[in-house]
Order: C-alpha cells, then sequence, then structure tokens
C-alpha cells in the first residue's frame, strides 16, 4: 500500500499508533487503585453471612445478606485500608444450601444437555428453571443401553442475586465457579452455576489520560476508516466503467444461467420422485410400527436422509429411545423445546433423526 499518512506510510503509521496506546495503557490500569491480585470471599450461611478477604487478617459480618448495607460495609472497609480494595469476588455457600438430583437420560441428549435439563427443571426438582442457577456433570455412560447419568445440581436464584448485585455495585468481576462447603466432612466442591457472568469490573475511563487515549482512539479509527474507503470508492469506479462496456455479455450469461437452473430442478424433481417413493412409504410405516397410541404426528418432513417430526405426545422424552431403538434410524435428537399443553395435558416435541442412504424433499401433514 502505497498510502501515506502525515509523511509517514501507514504501516508505520499503525506501528506508532500501538505504541502510543501501549505507552498510555499502564497508567491507566494504575489508575483504578485496585488489587487484581486479591479478591474478595462472601461466605454464605444461615444466619450470618461474611465478606472476607483473601489474604488478609480482615472480616466483616454482615447478617442476613442484603447488597445495600454489604456495599457501604464493603466501601468503610476500604476507606479505613485501601490495601482492601479488590477487583474479583467468590462466592462460598454451605452443602445444605444445593440441591442434588441424579437423573438419566438417552445417550443423544447428550449434545445438547444442557437445554434438555433447562426446558424439564420442574420434572426434576420442584422449582422452575427461571428460579434456579444449575450446574450438570455427566457421572456415568452406559453404551449397551444407550443412557448417560448425570448429576444435576441447583440453587435458588434468591440466595445468590443479591450478592451478584453487590458485585456490580463494587465494579467487581464475579467468579462463575461457586465453592460449596460440607460442613460435616469438610470437603470443598466447585460449581459453575452462571453461565456466560458479564464481567463487571470494567474500569470506567475518568482520568485526563483515558480520556485522551479515548479520543486519540476514535481519531485515529477514524483516520484508518477513511483512507480504504477513498481508494476502494475510486477502484470500485474504475470496475463499474468496464462493467457497462460488458452489461450485454453478462446479461445473456444470466439468462443461460436461469435456464440452466430451472431444467436443472425439474431433472433433479423427477429423479428424486421415481426413485425416493418407496423408501418414504417405508420410514411412514416404520414410524406407523413403533410411535405409541398416545402420540400424533401433526408433521412429518423428510429432506436428503434427514427426518423431522412435529406433534404432541403424553411423555415426549420417551420418543427419544423409541426411535433411536429402530436400526432404520439413527442421531435422533430434540431440535426444539418441549412444551406441555396446559388445556390437554400433551407435551409438543420437534424431533430430527437421520435415515440411512440418501433421501428426498417431501413433506407430509395430517
Amino acid at each position: 500500500m502505497d498510502s501515506s499518512v502525515y509523511g509517514m506510510k501507514t504501516r508505520e503509521f499503525f506501528a506508532w499508533w500501538l505504541s502510543e496506546l501501549a505507552a498510555m495503557l499502564p497508567a491507566s490500569k494504575s489508575a483504578s487503585g485496585k488489587s487484581a491480585q486479591r479478591g474478595l470471599i462472601i461466605q454464605v450461611d444461615t444466619k450470618d453471612s461474611s465478606l472476607l478477604w483473601d489474604d488478609r487478617n480482615k472480616k466483616e459480618n454482615l447478617g442476613k445478606f442484603s447488597a445495600e448495607p454489604a456495599l457501604e460495609k464493603y466501601n468503610k472497609a476500604v476507606a479505613q485500608d485501601k490495601k482492601l480494595a479488590v477487583n474479583s469476588c467468590s462466592i462460598q455457600l454451605p452443602n445444605k444450601k444445593i440441591l442434588r438430583r441424579l437423573i438419566t437420560l438417552p445417550s443423544s441428549t447428550e449434545e445438547n444437555l444442557e437445554n434438555v435439563v433447562s426446558y424439564e427443571m420442574d420434572r426434576y426438582t420442584p422449582f422452575s428453571k427461571e428460579d434456579v442457577y444449575f450446574d450438570i456433570k455427566i457421572q456415568d455412560r452406559n453404551t449397551e443401553e444407550q443412557k448417560i447419568t448425570v448429576a444435576l445440581s441447583v440453587i435458588k436464584k434468591s440466595i445468590v442475586d443479591d450478592i451478584l448485585k453487590f458485585a456490580a455495585d463494587a465494579g467487581m468481576s464475579i467468579q462463575t465457579s461457586f465453592a460449596v462447603v460440607d460442613e460435616n466432612e469438610g470437603q470443598v466442591e466447585h460449581f459453575a452455576f452462571i453461565k456466560d457472568q458479564q464481567q463487571t469490573n470494567a474500569s470506567k475511563p475518568s482520568s485526563v489520560a483515558n480520556k485522551f487515549l479515548v479520543i486519540l482512539t476514535m481519531i485515529l479509527a477514524i483516520v484508518a476508516l477513511t483512507l480504504p474507503i477513498a481508494k476502494n470508492y475510486w477502484v470500485a469506479e474504475q470496475y463499474k466503467a468496464e462493467l457497462s462496456l460488458m452489461q450485454d455479455d453478462v446479461n445473456q450469461v444470466r439468462r443461460l444461467q436461469s435456464e440452466y437452473k430451472a431444467i436443472k430442478q425439474d431433472v433433479d424433481f423427477i429423479n428424486a420422485q421415481t426413485s425416493h417413493s418407496i423408501k418414504t412409504l417405508d420410514l411412514l410405516n416404520e414410524l406407523s410400527r413403533i410411535i405409541p397410541d398416545d402420540t400424533f404426528l401433526g408433521r412429518l418432513v423428510l429432506e436428503q436422509g434427514v427426518v423431522r417430526i412435529r406433534g404432541n405426545s403424553a411423555a415426549a422424552s420417551k420418543l427419544i429411545s423409541i426411535i433411536d431403538a429402530s436400526e432404520q434410524f439413527a442421531d435422533v435428537r430434540f431440535v426444539a423445546p418441549v412444551t406441555q399443553n396446559s388445556k390437554t395435558g400433551k407435551e409438543s416435541f420437534t424431533v430430527e433423526f437421520r435415515l440411512q442412504g440418501e433421501g428426498q424433499n417431501v413433506a407430509v401433514s395430517e
């Protein structure tokens, strides 16, 4: 690239820009005043909860945890000793706060295990999925019966939501792995109850250096975007002039391509209808044989050897193992959440599985 900015070649300009940003980062980082080497532990108990600093002899007893009093106590402690300011927060819970279940599921659900467990949360626990955080761990795989045993651990959101709010208000990141302590045996387990928790300790640029960094970055970004856009515009105009000279040839080629595509679609459709009609009947016969009487299929789609069925059943979760047991089908899985009709009591489902060999495009509705 021959372009230049302020007398420098483009690569030299960007190298200078990055070096300037790198030189400013240490000052920006030190402005926060918080140590990246220490964290805060919130120890939850039935009666009294506590703020603990992991490498200092400091403890604040909170009583029943509430975000506002906790934030006030934290700020008061930091005001007395600046070394207590931290960037991260972890949660420690007693074992009796955790609800545990062992559940058995078809092996085919492992690919989408978290969603399957979430949809059926009210069947495995007394709570709905909106009321809890949960963690799942596969304990055993039975390849002969094609089943998996899953350890489900659940904690009510109301127990930890105040802690999450406290961490957000204090500008801390919250560690997604919770430590659970067995008071009798003294063992500690870790559970990832919160998935993809956003970090909350992003420092707000308030110093002069940070503001200058933001302004400089915006100016340089505008310059960096403007140069290639101007060059691309000039190149595009040149191509546009050349293409206008060849427009008639281009239009002729497009017409031929459209005709060829239409003919090919007709031929493919005829070939598919004549070569796979028997396989479609075999599919319908097999499904009629294995599907329980309490299950109603509202729609069936067969496309390139992949079958998708939709309908209602008294127990949709059993369909996976029933269909998977057939020698004609494989890779059986739910592709949409299982929902329950409050009036009929039946569950609506969408299941997808694969046939052996090639398939065709067929849609059958009842």
